[in-house]
């Protein structure tokens, strides 16, 4: 299985790899540790469960000279047994937790990189969206994917954030594009619906920014005889607040 889906995904020419998405059972670990080689440079690129059904989803990256090393793995739980102990003495399959642990491997789609709830992916009509990068020299990852933004004329916004191995950009992108970048980047980690950043609010006049608490508390309906308590830990808000 995992061949055939190596063999049908139609890579772009100047791809370095495929990426893959692998299932757990429902309900189950998924063994995730396995699914990452920084040797081999096969990158373990996101992890996500499902909560309607408990299913844990991983998203890989492997290059195209190691297209072998999953199904190797699979080769070797069929055929190679661990060393005999007096609990096992027969050994077991090698690779058996990782591999029991898997209960599909696919090409990977939109979905496979959506980490927000899924009804927010933005299908026809073009949404502002998080597109996070595994990155492995800034300044040439970067250029490349701007250079792909570019050519398909897909709108991005100039800021970067930075974090170790990650970068985020800002682009406005409907289903139709985050699956154009996700076949022709090999860079492509995490897909997710831009915030509103919290600016709109902090840049207001102090007088505005009452007005605006003090309409919300015309909205606010309390229950004193409710049993559900909040607690907000923020040292900007205390007990005299609107």
């Amino acid at each position: 299985t995992i061949q055939r889906e190596i063999d049908e995904y139609n890579l772009s020419d100047t791809r370095q790899g495929i990426y893959l998405e692998f299932k757990g059972d429902a309900g189950k670990d998924l063994v995730t540790k396995s699914l990452e080689s920084m040797g081999s440079n096969i990158r373990l690129l996101n992890v996500h469960s499902n909560q309607e059904d408990k299913v844990i989803t991983a998203t890989v990256f492997v290059p195209n000279e190691k297209q072998e090393f999953f199904s190797d793995k699979i080769h070797q739980y069929e055929t190679e047994n661990t060393t005999p102990t007096e609990k096992f003495p027969d050994g077991n399959p090698r690779h058996k937790d990782f591999i029991q642990s898997i209960s599909n491997i696919s090409n990977a789609l939109v979905e496979s990189f959506w980490v927000d709830p899924l009804h927010l992916i933005p299908n026809e009509e073009s949404k502002w969206c998080e597109v996070w990068l595994r990155i492995d020299s800034f300044e040439e990852d970067i250029q490349a994917f701007n250079s792909l933004l570019e050519e398909h004329h897909i709108q991005s916004t100039p800021n970067i954030i930075s974090f170790p191995e990650r970068a985020v950009k800002l682009v406005n992108v409907n289903r139709e594009k985050l699956t154009l970048l996700s076949r022709y980047s090999d860079h492509i980690a995490e897909y997710r619906l831009a915030k509103e950043s919290a600016l709109l609010w902090t840049e207001m006049p102090p007088r505005e920014q009452a007005d605006w608490a003090d309409e919300l508390l015309t909205r606010i309906e309390t229950n004193p005889d409710s049993d559900v308590s909040i607690c907000i830990l923020d040292t900007g808000v205390n007990n005299g607040h609107t």
